[in-house]
């Protein structure tokens, strides 16, 4: 597997992950893997095709010496042409590299279906998600320990409704759309309410001036990267505010039985999801369009049972779609679709 600064050679017994040298060429840089190569001989070499990484190239070149299977790991073509369906210069460019390589893996089931239309290059997938492992230990241990006992050691109040943000602070993830969203519903909460914002960017000056007047219940906790930390907040919140965007944090939401808010993506103005997309749906989530929002939430938290559903669905979505063992075994049965 080629990545910067590492190789591994992919076996149906083992994975080995060594340093390979880099050239920088400002933003853009090469590999030399030559000697690696050489000394591993792998069957297989999984690459990620990116415009600035020349290696692949290189690879391309070493192929028929060597007689490895080049592999393409991949989103496929970017976020923004995958849902407008308009195929810019650096898809192309990523295209190309997919129709040279032996076969494409691709990171989601909808995006495989679309890039077979693309590309007659075989493709299978191996959905992203995140170490759940780690993951699955600290939800075991606030679920046992129960609701209401990691709210007292948050120190949160038992009827209070808390919403959360786990994500880089980027204006491509449109926070201030939460912000707008939270105060909307403020308003019509009779409860204590509260938005925990996790994460730092250079969006946090801008965001905390537009939490202005409410900012004792907008709280900005900063970058967190204490797995314990971040299931206890997800854990114990009620809803996951994430209008923007979605990545990875997906998967963090589902483990905790945390449901996603976000916005339907719209051909035009996005927003232009991740495939961790693909893991949302109206029974694990709510998904509307911005103008449907808030009134969709107030009616979810007001039916006690709607929000419990979600968050059955969501912990049954992480388990069902979202554990490393399924991302894994694309990768160690890999050889045996080239037998």
């Amino acid at each position: 597997m080629l990545k910067e600064g590492s190789l591994s050679s992919v076996t149906p017994v083992e994975d080995k992950f060594v340093d390979v040298p880099i050239i920088r060429l400002g933003e853009k840089y090469i590999q030399n893997p030559i000697s690696k190569i050489h000394s591993l001989r792998p069957n297989i070499i999984i690459f990620t095709p990116e415009l600035r990484n020349f290696t692949f190239w290189l690879l391309l070149i070493l192929k028929p010496f060597y007689r490895y299977k080049l592999v393409s790991w991949t989103h496929g073509i970017n976020n923004k042409d995958f849902v407008t369906g308009k195929i810019g210069f650096s898809s192309k460019f990523r295209l190309l590299m997919m129709k040279l390589s032996d076969l494409v893996i691709i990171y989601s089931t909808e995006r495989a279906k679309s890039l077979r239309k693309l590309i007659s290059k075989k493709i299978i997938t191996a959905n992203n998600t995140l170490d759940t492992h780690t993951l699955d230990e600290v939800y075991t241990k606030f679920s046992k320990q129960g609701m209401k006992s990691v709210k007292e050691e948050l120190k949160w109040a038992q009827d209070s409704v808390n919403f959360i943000y786990v994500g880089r602070l980027i204006a491509e993830k449109e926070i201030d759309k939460n912000i707008l969203l939270f105060k909307e519903l403020s308003k019509k909460i009779e409860s204590p309410c509260y938005f925990h914002i996790i994460g730092e960017g250079p969006e946090r000056e801008k965001l905390e001036s537009q939490a202005g007047s409410e900012s004792s219940n907008i709280l900005f906790h900063g970058k967190i990267v204490d797995p314990n930390i971040v299931g206890k907040l997800l854990y114990a919140s009620d809803l996951h505010l994430h209008l923007g965007y979605n990545g990875l944090a997906v998967v963090h939401s589902l483990c905790f039985e945390t449901p996603i808010v976000t916005q339907a993506p719209n051909n035009l103005h996005g927003p232009f999801h991740s495939p961790e997309f693909e893991y949302l749906n109206k029974k694990n989530s709510i998904i509307r369009k911005h103008t449907d929002l808030a009134d969709q939430v107030l009616f979810t938290l007001k039916n006690e049972n709607v929000l419990n559903n979600l968050k059955k669905e969501a912990r049954k979505t992480y388990l069902e779609d979202c554990m490393a063992e399924h991302f894994l075994n694309t990768f160690i049965t890999l050889n045996e679709e080239f037998n």
